[in-house]
């Protein structure tokens, strides 16, 4: 593809479906613009609110015709809607934005559309990803704000993966103090008090907090104070101070202007209500803020929300409500999954929650017209192939000695050597000694001919079919998630369909 020189694979993410157009048309203008850095600073929101500066470059765009300039624009626009957890429409014009850039582009601004998609992709935690686009920027970037944004991220991506960076933000938040991009300095401000919570120094902690809400005095960075008082929110009710943490809470929410921010409230609340074991107040604020998710497009925290509620609903024996709620966290996560989207121990835990809940009452699991019958699999979701094969063979390891009675009867009905078992019952061990999905009793049960070889070539051909569906034929993110070359996981792939005899399209 187009730029492949600076991205060598570009992640589903940013690839737009065929009806969402997030762009405006072309216009008839041309216009002598040199003026990327004051784009750049524009989107860091200096002096204006976010609706009013994505505003501002859709009028601007509207008069545009030059590619570059228009991907620059673009990507200012993104940013408002990433910044707003638009993150659907934002990675989709990302990705358009990349492609109006060709040959005759400048290194500023690729360097200036990668570092927001680097950005993009620490909002949704895939920090590899967010790695992966920010290598390229520091040899493409030549203006001072490019580079101290480029600086800024790679703090971020350091403090995400788990290191001390609190000397470096400090220094990186007065460069952007001193140039009036007081959001961003906010924005340093809060992660360098998040580094202390994580090391245990509350009050370190709320120093920088306390910092950062006289920072975002102004009426235009409300949303800045907003998100301070939910972390302190969180803060003092993890101590004990539940009076304190409330009333930081609720005055957050009344500053909470933007959708994303009063969700991010909401949920908060819910949380700590739930924790509190009044769960039908909790379970009001949920849903409240799924309300304002879904007709927003804020779809990023549909899953956890609704696995709130669902547990919610569970606390209060309405099974009916707690289905409802924990197959839309498990239809919502998967639809995340499947477009690039990584799986946060969040999302994971609302696809065991389903798994759980639908095994533990089968008859609220029924007739559900919303599911589908392949979903027997998720389980898989959580680990790579090498993981999911320990599972498989133990389970059949145990099944076979429980019908024939000794181990030394299984391994001979099987095909196998005794120390394949033993390495079996080892990496399964070393595994923690995760629990059998009831789908993978049922594959076992269903094959009781089969020898050792077999079965587990029957189990592969079946499993990543089904996953192959499930990640809407994306090889590329099947490998990164199962932990096989590209080329190996084509092979087996390949097979699969073959074997499976089904109607999958052959894609690469």
């Amino acid at each position: 593809m187009k730029n492949s020189a600076q991205i060598a694979f570009m992640p589903a993410l940013f690839q737009a479906t065929e009806t969402s157009n997030p762009a405006m048309a072309l216009g008839a203008v041309q216009l002598d613009s040199k003026w990327l850095d004051a784009v750049g600073h524009l989107s860091m929101f200096s002096g204006r609110t976010i609706p009013d500066t994505r505003q501002a470059f859709e009028n601007l765009l509207m008069l545009e015709t030059d590619p570059g300039h228009r991907a620059v624009l673009m990507t200012g626009i993104a940013r408002c809607l990433n910044s707003q957890m638009r993150l659907r429409d934002g990675g989709q014009l990302l990705g358009q934005a990349w492609a109006l850039l060709g040959p005759t582009s400048s290194g500023e601004q690729r360097a200036f559309v990668m570092l927001e998609m680097a950005r993009f992709m620490l909002l949704i935690g895939n920090i590899d990803g967010a790695g992966a686009m920010l290598d390229p920027v520091q040899r493409l970037a030549r203006s001072e704000f490019l580079q101290r944004q480029h600086n800024y991220y790679r703090l971020a991506l350091s403090a995400a993966r788990g290191d001390d960076v609190s000397e470096g933000l400090e220094e990186s938040a007065q460069w952007f103090l001193q140039h009036n991009q007081r959001a961003t300095a906010v924005a340093h401000y809060r992660m360098i008090a998040q580094l202390a919570r994580a090391e245990g120094r509350d009050d370190r902690a709320e120093d920088w907090y306390q910092r950062g809400l006289s920072l975002a005095a102004d009426r235009n960075l409300q949303f800045c104070r907003a998100l301070m008082l939910n972390d302190l929110g969180v803060m003092h009710f993890q101590q004990g101070q539940r009076d304190r943490a409330m009333a930081e809470l609720f005055s957050a929410l009344d500053l909470a202007e933007y959708p994303y921010s009063r969700i991010d409230t909401l949920d908060l609340l819910g949380r700590c209500l739930k924790e509190e074991g009044q769960l039908a107040e909790a379970a009001r604020y949920l849903v409240e803020g799924l309300n304002i998710a879904v007709d927003q497009g804020t779809l990023i925290i549909v899953p956890a929300l609704c696995l709130y509620l669902g547990q919610c609903h569970e606390g209060l024996g309405q099974n009916e409500l707690s289905r409802h709620f924990f197959s839309r966290a498990y239809r919502s996560t998967m639809e995340l999954l499947r477009n690039g989207y990584p799986a946060t121990a969040t999302r994971l835990e609302a696809i065991q929650t389903y798994v759980r809940f639908c095994a533990g009452n089968p008859g609220a699991s029924a007739d559900r017209s919303e599911d589908t019958q392949d979903e027997d699999f998720a389980f898989a979701l959580a680990h790579t192939l090498k993981e999911i094969r320990t599972i498989f063979q133990n389970a059949l390891l145990d099944l076979r000695v429980l019908e024939h009675g000794t181990q030394k009867e299984a391994v001979h009905r099987l095909g196998i050597a005794h120390r394949t078992l033993s390495n079996v019952r080892k990496r399964h061990r070393q595994m923690g000694t995760p629990p059998v999905p009831a789908s993978v009793t049922r594959f076992v049960r269903l094959h009781p001919d089969l020898n050792w070889k077999e079965m587990n070539q029957k189990f592969d051909d079946t499993l990543l079919a089904w996953l192959y569906r499930r990640y809407d034929q994306n090889r590329k993110l099947m490998s990164d998630h199962l932990g096989l070359s590209y080329p190996h996981l084509s092979a087996l792939i390949s097979r699969a369909v073959r074997s499976q005899d089904t109607s999958l399209p052959e894609r690469s």
